[in-house]
This record gives structure tokens, sequence and C-alpha cells, in this order.
């Protein structure tokens, strides 16, 4: 089993994580995006994310755009680009930007390609316990809502 690897980050509020320990629910949803565009198909899963999270007390999500760069200019820019951009409310304070090497923290999560977005489910011990990649359909909400509801 994969277990989330210890990395830190922003939300786009300016607060400050050590992920995983600073996720908050028993069970934690993360969307992980690689690349800009992937936030469209990050978005599919946003309103089946809120439902449950507003469903299930214990269960939280996060979003995770992971990026390698370090110049703290090219940083700013990019934060500055994801606030802009989100739109959903309450968005900003689950963004938790990464800057990070990719390399460690894929193979940790065993994610073997970035062209796609992730989705993951972290137990409360932060181990892997549901993946799924890609936009959000019918059947993929339908075995996320059926797995959350058993795993509560």
């Amino acid at each position: 089993m994969n277990t989330f690897p210890e990395v830190d980050g922003k939300n786009l509020d300016g607060r400050e994580f050590v992920l995983p320990r600073d996720f908050e629910g028993n069970l934690n949803i993360v969307f992980i995006a690689f690349q800009r565009e992937q936030q469209l198909a990050v978005n599919t899963w946003l309103p089946t994310a809120t439902l449950l999270e507003n469903l299930h007390k214990e269960l939280r999500y996060y979003e995770l755009p992971v990026h390698s760069c370090n110049n703290p200019i090219v940083r700013w820019f990019l934060n500055r680009a994801m606030r802009v951009g989100i739109r959903y409310p309450g968005s900003r304070e689950k963004t938790i930007a990464l800057y990070i090497d990719k390399g460690p923290f894929c193979k940790a999560l065993d994610i073997s390609r970035e062209e796609y977005s992730h989705i993951l489910v972290l137990n409360d011990e932060a181990q892997v316990v549901w993946r799924s990649e890609g936009s959000c359909d019918v059947e993929k909400a339908e075995n996320l809502s059926d797995f959350i509801k058993d795993a509560l």
C-alpha cells in the first residue's frame, strides 16, 4: 500500500501545510494535477467531492497542483494565476500548491504518468486506499461514493 510522502506547501490563502500531517479528515480525497490543463479534469470531480464532504463530516478534499519549479518569481506568478482561476467557493483554502521534486513524490504514490490528473483517497494513516485518474464520469463518481460510504 502506498503512503503519501511528507511535503510542505501553502494553500492559495497563504496558510502553510505539512502534508500528510495537516490533512484534516479521517479520509481525505486528494486531486493531484501536474499541468494547468488538468484543472479541467479536476473540476469535474468537485461537485461529487463537495457533496461527499457535506454528507460525511469525517471526509475532506484537497486540490494539489504539483510543480517542480523552485524559482520564487515563477512560484508567485503561478500562485497568482491559480488564485485568479479558482471559481468554486472555498477552493482557495483547499488548494495547496506543492513545489517539490516530483520524482520521489510520484514514486511514493505509484504515479507513473503525469499526463493525467490523479485522484487518491487517503486513510487516517495517509495510505492510498482508493485511486482513479482523469475526469469524473457517472461510473467513477458512483464508485467513489460507494467506497466512501463503506469506508466511513
